[in-house]
């Protein structure tokens, strides 16, 4: 009988073993049948579920005036700082892009007074190309936007004479002489609504200044008026013209 009773728990002894060893392997293969991506899941969703649990907590204690108060206050003031420094990355971003444009390449204007019409009336708004003429020399007949030290209000007005010219002014016609066409040749001023007669006139600029006009010649105050511009006061050209609406376009003014 006590052999059989020996015998009895080697066997149960050995069946224990058996089925712990059994036991182990089904854990591993199931470790390793899980997919990372599971597991990575799995993660995720537990350190979104300690986040949740720490803001519900907080939300709990913070009527206690606790020390775990003071703890999820600074978990939470923690979250507003990193959201206010983003904000504030933004801005310096986006200034770092916008200011250059601003001040060296674009800037907007709106038309104010009558001196330029038809060409540009008032509350025209353009986009003024601040670049170009420091690469080119403007031209004859081109709109440009300038400031004279004299003055604090930007202008806009038409070059008509070029630097080293002779300009002839007599009535409403205008004859000028350069390098290329000493004997002189009559302006066209078709684009000219509404002209002006002047009484006789002759100007010589130097080689660094403009003479500029108004398109509605008998309100506009220009050239004939303060004398010629000099190149440095030059901002810019109007290179697109965004309201009204219906006279969008490039380079407004050009002839």
């Amino acid at each position: 009988m006590n052999e059989n009773l020996l015998e009895k728990e080697k066997i149960s002894e050995a069946n224990g073993k058996n089925n712990f060893s059994h036991d182990s392997e089904l854990k591993s293969d199931s470790n390793k049948n899980i997919k990372p991506s599971i597991l990575d899941a799995v993660q995720g969703a537990s350190e979104a579920c300690d986040q949740a649990v720490v803001k519900c907590y907080c939300a709990g204690v913070r009527r206690g005036g606790s020390e775990a108060t003071k703890k999820c206050a600074k978990i939470e003031g923690l979250d507003k700082k990193e959201s206010w420094w983003d904000i504030v990355k933004f801005a310096l971003i986006t200034a770092l892009i916008v200011l250059p444009i601003r001040f060296f390449i674009a800037q907007p204007f709106i038309v104010s007074g009558p001196s330029m019409e038809p060409t540009f009336n008032n509350n025209d708004y353009l986009i003024v190309d601040e670049i170009s003429y420091r690469f080119e020399k403007p031209k004859r007949g081109e709109v440009i936007v300038f400031k004279r030290p004299e003055e604090k209000k930007y202008l806009i007005k038409r070059i008509i004479g070029l630097p080293g010219e002779t300009l002839e002014i007599f009535g409403d016609s205008i004859v000028i002489k350069n390098a290329e066409r000493p004997e002189g040749f009559i302006l066209d001023q078709s684009f000219v609504v509404n002209a002006k007669s002047e009484p006789k006139k002759t100007v010589i600029l130097s080689d660094t200044h403009y003479f500029v006009l108004g398109d509605n010649r008998p309100v506009s105050y220009d050239s004939r008026g303060w004398g010629a511009l000099d190149e440095e006061n030059i901002i810019g050209r109007p290179f697109l013209r965004l309201y009204p609406f219906n006279q969008i376009g490039i380079f407004p003014g050009k002839i």
